[in-house]
């Protein structure tokens, strides 16, 4: 039951459309719906694995002691107080990502079979972007408005995810994958879609991430990945002082920098008006970006566009250290030097690894662990990284 949930959620998830609603809305109540059906599944079953990741309970718990450290501000609902009510959402979507986590991770899974069904999730994406690049998109075309999606991309290039700068990501984190199933054709398929939406961030998290899949067959390969890396570097510096506007307008941060310092100030400042108290350790509660800084700032920003600093403006330098801490244990528990250097690591296994790592990479410049689709593929890589099948002790072939 665990498979078919998550088979019924990678193909959902990704084209889900309701006529006349937000392309996000749908995707990510059907991603939520998913989740609790895994949690409760696994309850129901008594199948919740242990994670042998203790940063991720630290900060679980941690999220909870933050909102109710975080300033309250004085709102009213009729006559009721409702002081930080945004809190309690994001803090039932991640219980149930975390037990959904728990759930696959416990289950006995064919993990080529989900692989190829995220493959071919991927591709059929992609031929939706490349229709519309070439002024075909005749269903999804009007996915994102012109010129709604930020300096540099191609905003009518968005598949079904309503935007060049979420469809990047999605595809990227697939990439590695068909490159281990030996798909060339797809893999190229959805490089092109990839470059396509002009995304500089997808463009550049899905090149290091290939990169960092390269680096994991061997020392030779390693020393490859290594020297490309460091020319692509110095491509990138050269390429800011080139004169053309395009190139320059694909180098923009799209105002990125100038929300992201706002951001740090804020979070370093009183709150509440006529207080001194600061909340640079514990934030101003989880979800909270969403509802104050733009209303603080008479912006349309209700995301960060980068998760790690909006996760530092709701829970504190605190919050953002344990989140570090989390994904760098997951990633130390899977990524063994002695056998990336000896070529002896698991091929599988890295590419799942450099899946999570490209989406990980895409969440420092968008938010794409607020997105229904991102967020559920990346709860799928996550519990098979945790799932001992990777292991060869727990899997179906």
């Amino acid at each position: 039951m665990v498979t078919k949930l998550i088979n019924l959620g990678l193909f959902i998830t990704p084209f889900l459309v309701i006529p006349n609603v937000d392309f996000r809305t749908p995707k990510f109540i059907a991603a939520t719906y998913l989740a609790v059906a895994l949690s409760l599944l696994a309850l129901y079953q008594g199948q919740i694995k242990p994670l042998k990741n203790k940063w991720i309970y630290i900060l679980w718990g941690f999220i909870l002691l933050s909102g109710n450290l975080a300033p309250k501000p004085v709102l009213q609902i009729f006559d009721l107080k409702a002081a930080n009510f945004w809190i309690w959402q994001p803090l039932f979507h991640i219980s149930m990502g975390i037990l959904a986590i728990k759930a696959i991770a416990a289950a006995k899974l064919n993990f080529n079979d989900i692989i190829n069904k995220m493959v071919w999730c991927g591709v059929v994406m992609a031929v939706f972007a490349l229709l519309q690049a070439v002024g075909q998109g005749q269903f999804f075309d009007l996915a994102t408005p012109k010129g709604g999606m930020g300096l540099g991309t191609q905003p009518h290039v968005s598949g079904t995810l309503s935007g060049p700068t979420l469809l990047a990501p999605y595809l990227g984190m697939i990439i590695p994958l068909a490159i281990y199933l030996g798909k060339k054709w797809k893999v190229w398929l959805m490089v092109a879609a990839v470059l396509a939406t002009g995304s500089a961030v997808g463009i550049g998290c899905m090149v290091l991430s290939l990169l960092f899949y390269m680096s994991t067959k061997g020392i030779k390969y390693f020393k490859r990945a290594v020297v490309l890396f460091l020319l692509g570097a110095m491509l990138l510096t050269g390429l800011k002082y080139v004169p053309d506007i395009r190139v320059r307008t694909l180098m923009s941060d799209s105002g990125r920098i100038g929300i992201w310092t706002q951001l740090v100030k804020d979070v370093n400042r009183p709150f509440l008006e006529g207080s001194t108290r600061k909340f640079p350790l514990t934030g101003l509660g989880i979800g909270s970006f969403r509802y104050t800084f733009s209303t603080r700032h008479s912006n349309y920003m209700r995301q960060a566009h980068n998760e790690y600093l909006e996760i530092y403006y709701n829970c504190g330098l605190i919050g953002l250290v344990l989140f570090l801490l989390a994904i760098g244990s997951l990633i130390k528990s899977k990524y063994k030097w002695q056998l990336v250097r000896s070529g002896c690591a698991d091929r599988r296994t890295m590419a799942i690894l450099s899946s999570f790592i490209c989406i990980a990479l895409c969440a420092g410049g968008t938010f794409v662990w607020q997105l229904g689709c991102h967020i559920f593929y990346t709860l799928v890589l996550v519990g098979m990284l945790y799932n001992g099948g990777l292991d060869g002790s727990n899997i179906q072939s």
